[in-house]
């Protein structure tokens, strides 16, 4: 018979011993924040402490290994990307707090946007929060990047997100902002883009079906960063009416811009307005672990989108018609 190849998604150990847990191993990653650092399977390491109202965790990721000579220069183990990190998310009544601090190191960052042979410093510092209060919810993220690329350039960029829902009965709805700052000019040696070293990215999701890359995650419209937290300025704003325990309707209204534009900017745009986006969602359940989501999205292109276009190519703005069948087991 044909041979088929099998791929290990994840391997580790896990120990426990009283409150505290060890896993070590290849992995999923997350950070506090939904994913604007890091969401991804990698290997590493976690120590988890667990009390009653806290979770102290202390992790070291891998996040690039270097292989030999490597194209980047050096030997491979100078090319290794190392990340540590330390959260610390507490509960006190209706009130989550998760502060956290990140650093992550190469001597060698040729294959990360820098120079072979030259290092990278890169931390982050940010919280994130969370409030319920009767029918509502709200969160927010709040993170600080510094560092250092190629003992030359200095980054400094900010992330803020937040969100806000609620529920009342059949009906639900939420607000969201979010802003990821962009590099004004890519020829100083001031980075104030979000940025994240090659190989991995950040990956945040629930944001627009289609400029967002949402649930098909398959493709997306030309310039759009998808899921990676890059040069942006969005605002949402939906609602849902769950019509019986079959059916479920959702619709929002995404108001997407780039936090930075200008010749010199890192995306080169020639406006801000990327444009406007409506999108729309059925949920079928048909049973309890088998459900049909229908989804239409259209998007109403701004001038960022058009003034990126290749000359003869269509600025007619872009729409998305889908359904999808989820099995859980």
């Amino acid at each position: 018979a044909d041979a088929v190849a099998i791929e290990i998604k994840n391997a580790y150990a896990d120990f426990n011993f009283a409150n505290l847990q060890w896993q070590i191993g290849t992995q999923g990653f997350a950070d506090a924040t939904g994913g604007f650092v890091y969401n991804d399977d990698m290997t590493g390491l976690k120590i988890n402490y667990r009390a009653d109202n806290y979770v102290a965790s202390l992790r070291w990721i891998r996040w690039y290994e270097g292989y030999g000579t490597t194209q980047f220069g050096g030997e491979g183990n100078g090319v290794d990307y190392d990340a540590y990190d330390f959260i610390f998310n507490y509960k006190a009544g209706n009130h989550r707090f998760a502060p956290f601090i990140t650093y992550m190191r190469t001597n060698d960052g040729g294959g990360f946007d820098g120079t072979a042979g030259e290092p990278q410093d890169l931390y982050f510092i940010g919280i994130n929060y969370a409030l319920k209060f009767g029918n509502y919810n709200w969160w927010v993220n709040a993170i600080y990047e510094g560092g250092n690329v190629d003992d030359q350039t200095d980054v400094s960029a900010y992330v803020f997100d937040t969100n806000l829902s609620g529920k009342w009965g059949q009906w639900s709805a939420f607000f969201r902002f979010s802003y990821v700052s962009g590099d004004d000019d890519t020829t100083d040696n001031d980075e104030e883009g979000w940025y994240l070293p090659s190989g991995k990215i950040g990956s945040v999701s629930n944001l627009s079906e289609l400029w967002g890359d949402g649930k098909f995650d398959v493709t997306k419209p030309m310039g759009s960063p998808g899921k990676e937290p890059r040069n942006w300025m969005h605002v949402g704003l939906g609602g849902a009416y769950k019509l019986s325990k079959a059916w479920n309707f959702k619709l929002a209204y995404w108001y997407l811009n780039a936090a930075q534009d200008g010749p010199n900017s890192e995306d080169a745009l020639t406006d801000t307005n990327i444009g406007s986006e409506i999108d729309l969602w059925a949920t079928w359940s048909i049973m309890k672990a088998l459900k049909m989501d229908f989804i239409f999205s259209y998007l109403i292109a701004g001038d960022a989108i058009e003034g990126q276009m290749p000359a003869g190519t269509s600025t007619e703005d872009p729409w998305e018609l889908g359904a999808q069948l989820s099995l859980k087991f």
